[in-house]
């Protein structure tokens, strides 16, 4: 199996699953999301995502083992996450503003 990683957490505004790039955005797709094979990489990026979480930016960041033969994340958990209606555009956030 050949597998790398990728950074995931939720937006802290919306509550959405999103992922951090190669930019070093988040975004809502995984097919957008920054691949990591390399460990120095992924701790530098996760460190970033990190700084983004005591910023405001995104809650709960983590590395997920994402598979790149069967293209999609390794555990049936994150599968959810990354395909699941909690990240479609069409389906909006469960909690509005009053």
């Amino acid at each position: 199996m050949s597998s790398v990683n990728v950074i995931v957490a939720n937006d802290l505004r919306t509550g959405r699953v999103v992922y951090l790039d190669r930019r070093g955005n988040w975004q809502q797709s995984i097919g957008n999301a920054q691949m990591f094979a390399d460990s120095e990489r992924l701790e530098t990026a996760l460190a970033q995502a990190q700084s983004d979480e005591q910023n405001n930016h995104v809650i709960a960041p983590e590395v997920v083992v994402f598979d790149e033969q069967q293209n999609r994340p390794q555990h049936y958990r994150e599968q959810i996450r990354s395909h699941g209606p909690g990240c479609l555009p069409q389906h909006p956030p469960l909690l509005r503003s009053a």
